[in-house]
């Protein structure tokens, strides 16, 4: 079994058309689907065991297409040395088209309609696999990445991207990976609050 992280909160804010999207609670884990528990140190969070299967259409939370700019808001306790896909996007065939890595590097993969930055998507240097929580984020304006953690800008990065990008919404949106080869399904514990 896999227990990489535990979770609080989870959004996705988009600049081009504001607004902001509760993954959590798209997910519906407040409803305790299976493998979904209280979590009984943190209010309003929830341990996901292995056996949970959260994934929902992106289709459902965006149409057209997903916004170019954007903010990924995250609350987590990720346990010490662990490595894996905390957030997911996969499109039928099995390619991620976007993801949040964690590991030794915080890691934002992207992959627009011609492939970019894809592989070279930067990583950040800092590791937040230390078993305590901290609120971060990822920030994607034009042709920049940034990384924010617990309040605080630490630093930007060229992004690479297309020019005009395209993610569309034919895609799954999955806590951790949605499709077993990318890594094994993961323990979590989430509470969920407002972007």
């Amino acid at each position: 079994m896999y227990d990489g992280f535990d979770l609080s909160s989870m959004f996705i804010y988009s600049f081009t058309v504001p607004g902001t999207t509760d993954i959590l609670s798209a997910l519906r884990l407040q409803s305790l689907p299976h493998g979904v528990f209280p979590e009984p140190n943190r209010t309003s969070a929830y341990i996901v065991n292995s056996e949970a299967n959260l994934y929902i259409p992106l289709s459902d939370l965006y149409r057209g297409r997903f916004p170019n700019d954007f903010s990924i808001l995250i609350t987590a306790k990720i346990n010490i040395s662990s490595d894996g896909y905390l957030l997911t996007f996969s499109d039928i065939m099995g390619q991620q088209k976007m993801a949040i890595k964690y590991g030794k590097r915080l890691t934002l993969e992207y992959y627009d309609q011609n492939g970019l930055p894809g592989p070279k998507s930067p990583g950040f240097k800092e590791s937040l696999s230390d078993s305590t929580w901290h609120q971060f984020a990822f920030s994607v304006q034009d042709q920049q990445v940034s990384l924010f953690v617990d309040c605080e800008k630490l630093s930007s990065q060229f992004f690479g991207r297309t020019k005009d990008p395209y993610v569309g919404v034919n895609l799954m949106l999955a806590l951790g990976p949605y499709f077993a080869r990318y890594g094994a399904p993961f323990q979590v514990s989430t509470n969920g609050s407002a972007f």
